[in-house]
């Protein structure tokens, strides 16, 4: 039973793991969309102050609308994944818990058992001894 709850809180914590790997990819996507929007942005300005044609800028429009659109989805997506690993880690800490309370009660049996088995012991020196004591002395 201990070693099936282990393998589930294995598979749980490999979950989360994944989980969280996820959400840092999302965050990397944000971050380099982030980084195009600014760079699209100085250009832009770059441009309309030099002079450019109207297509050119709306063409540059139309990425920053684009790039914003995009990390407004991945700010969703992330929040997502952050309960997504919040509920996982929630799971986690519950099998966790429940491995350690069956390795506990495991040791206790355990300890009940060495227990039992050195009271057996002491018994069967104790009947030795009495046998022994009890014995007429042979002449």
């Amino acid at each position: 039973m201990r070693s099936f709850k282990s393998q589930l809180l294995d598979e749980e914590i490999n979950l989360l793991l994944n989980l969280r790997m996820q959400r840092e990819q999302i965050a990397e996507k944000i971050a380099l969309l982030e980084q195009f929007r600014m760079e699209k942005d100085a250009e832009l300005l770059q441009r309309e102050q030099g002079g450019v044609q109207a297509a050119h800028l709306n063409g540059l429009y139309f990425y920053l609308q684009n790039a914003s659109r995009q990390i407004r989805q991945l700010e969703i997506e992330r929040e997502e994944a952050d309960r997504a690993v919040e509920r996982q880690l929630q799971v986690v800490v519950a099998a966790s818990q429940e491995v350690m309370g069956l390795n506990k009660l495991e040791e206790k049996q355990r300890q009940a058992y060495r227990y039992q088995a050195s009271k057996e012991i002491e018994r069967e020196i104790a009947e030795y001894v009495t046998g022994q004591l009890n014995r007429p002395a042979a002449q």
